[in-house]
């Protein structure tokens, strides 16, 4: 018996350890909202420019989604796993106007920091904040 304790405590230490490092991946929102306080005029050159994707994987931004009506996203942090997933970053606004470009452009309600959206039927929401005139951060959870 002793024998398949010792093969069996790494194979659970092993499966903790990569559900954990799944649980959260990516930056906070203090350094999502400094990233964008120190690089917004070099994020915005490229993105006028037309390279935007040139960001992927620099400082803590993992993709780079080009979006609709000149909406560029730049995720940075995901959480959780399956239904209980969330996904933090910010995107560019070029009338720096909040836009839910996930959701379909939902109409998004005014809070005391932001704006929001709550699914009807369902835990779906979605908010964003300004950080900069045209630059906002996001968070989505499903």
């Amino acid at each position: 018996m002793p024998d398949m304790r010792k093969r069996f405590l790494p194979v659970v230490l092993l499966a903790l350890c990569l559900a954990l490092t799944g649980c959260y991946d990516g930056l906070s929102k203090k350094r999502i909202v400094s990233l964008v306080h120190e690089n917004h005029r070099e994020i915005e050159q490229a993105i006028e420019s037309g390279n935007a994707k040139d960001w992927n994987g620099k400082k803590g931004i993992r993709d780079v989604t080009l979006h609709d009506h000149g909406f560029v996203e730049f995720f940075c942090a995901g959480a959780g796993m399956g239904p209980n997933t969330s996904y933090y970053g910010f995107y560019y606004s070029p009338d720096g106007v909040p836009y839910d470009f996930w959701g379909g452009n939902e109409p998004l309600t005014e809070t005391k920091n932001g704006w929001k959206w709550q699914e009807e039927q369902g835990d779906n929401t979605f908010y964003t904040e300004q950080i900069t005139d045209t630059f906002y951060y996001y968070e989505y959870h499903f």
